[in-house]
């Protein structure tokens, strides 16, 4: 399948894979804006408040009702960190016309854009009511935050090794900016973003291109959408290496410490992104891969141990739940897997393996319309094109000198490990 790429007037890029393939169509657009300390909060609550109303249906019921009348087609949304951006993620999927023979199609694209673009309003911003239960909700989920351990564990490393940048802000914001947040505070940011954010519209499904395309363009005549100004941060966030390691202890009534070593990828951009993937893949990817098998496996330190590379950064992450008393035999155990990586101390098993592992996964990627637009959605976000099949054969050709030379350029940035209260 390839995707289609077309630059619509006010500086909105639509995109359309077109496939014969899946039984949904899937309708999707992200609002790109820069992730900074002022707003990480504010743009949280935005497509919560969305989802509450628009100037159709005014409240969730009728939401509700309007999309199981499109055959039960399904909403939902997100806001996800991405390099130096924060990104507001918003799909709707579909049954094809084909199937049902209705004009399913451009019912949805109705609905979507006026999910997005026609929010319910009362005096001409968003209702407070929806705004005030939507701020309490968003300040139980941040509270939240530490109930799993190991994800906050994850994300309090995250925040130490990228300190001085703002990825390291908290991805769902912070408590104390929702004090003085109204629904004026809250519609004026959203205007901004509309203003503002690198929009891109992702659309898959069976039906011609140009006519998704006018359909696309005939809607999108709104007056905010006028006279844009993108404000967007492309270039990716990059960790300075160092020499100077940080040592992070915190305590929590935990069972089961949580440890995390934060890495870093000096020079990230002299290499290829798939054999950082691969590299990631063969340390701690699945249950084949070095950190399993050493640290779970022959070790018996912990009962599982990953890895994960943070796409459009430089950071690199090892996580795993131990006792307390093992806390430096499982850091020289994984050191040690590092340090063989470097040395490629790698088998052809362990290499041709893993690269089976990576390439099964971008394969896997298209039995899905939605995890195909989104795929490209991140490219898009990326400024890369680069297609699934395109991928593969990348991963394919990787050579072992590739993906030493990547752990070569490892450093140790944090060991961040949160242990029990009063525990030696």
């Amino acid at each position: 399948m390839q995707l289609k790429k077309y630059d619509i007037e006010n500086n909105i890029t639509f995109h359309y894979l077109k496939d014969d393939k899946y039984k949904s169509n899937v309708i999707s657009m992200f609002l790109t804006v820069p992730l900074l300390r002022e707003s990480v909060t504010l743009n949280v609550l935005i497509p919560s408040i969305l989802k509450r109303g628009t100037q159709k249906y005014q409240d969730l019921q009728a939401i509700e009702i309007s999309l199981e009348n499109l055959y039960g087609a399904s909403f939902g949304t997100s806001v996800d960190k991405f390099g130096n951006n924060q990104v507001l993620k918003f799909y709707i999927e579909t049954v094809k016309d084909s199937i049902v023979n209705d004009n399913v199609f451009e019912k949805s694209l109705d609905s979507f854009f006026g999910l997005i673009f026609e929010p319910y309003l009362e005096n001409g911003t968003f209702k407070q009511e929806y705004v005030q239960q939507e701020k309490e909700l968003l300040k139980i989920a941040i509270e939240n935050k530490i109930n799993d351990k190991m994800n906050y564990a994850f994300n309090r490393c995250i925040e130490e090794v990228c300190e001085e940048e703002n990825y390291g802000l908290y991805s769902l914001g912070y408590i104390n900016d929702l004090i003085d947040v109204n629904n004026a505070i809250l519609y004026n940011q959203y205007m901004y973003i509309l203003k503002n954010a690198k929009i891109d519209i992702l659309i898959s499904s069976d039906m011609d291109e140009k006519y998704v395309l006018k359909c696309v363009k005939d809607r999108l005549n709104y007056e905010i959408l006028k006279f844009r100004n993108i404000i967007y941060q492309p270039k990716a966030t990059y960790i300075s290496s160092t020499n100077n390691e940080k040592n992070i202890v915190e305590e929590l009534d935990v069972i089961q410490g949580k440890l995390v070593l934060g890495l870093t990828i000096k020079e990230i951009e002299k290499f290829d992104t798939y054999d950082i993937l691969l590299l990631n893949t063969i340390l701690g990817i699945e249950s084949n891969s070095k950190l399993y098998r050493f640290v779970v496996e022959k070790e018996h330190l912990a009962y599982e141990a990953i890895s994960a590379f943070i796409r459009n950064t430089n950071v690199l992450l090892v996580e795993t739940g131990i006792d307390i008393v093992s806390y430096d035999k499982a850091i020289t155990v994984i050191k040690k897997q590092l340090n063989d990586l470097e040395k490629g101390n790698i088998t052809k098993e362990e290499f041709n393996g893993s690269k089976n592992v990576l390439m099964t996964l971008y394969k896997t990627t298209n039995d899905s319309a939605f995890r195909t637009i989104s795929y490209y959605a991140n490219q898009s976000i990326m400024n890369t094109n680069i297609t699934i099949e395109e991928a593969i054969n990348k991963i394919n050709n990787i050579k072992l000198k590739n993906v030493i030379n990547v752990a070569k350029a490892i450093k140790l940035n944090t060991i961040y490990f949160l242990k029990n209260r009063g525990a030696k």
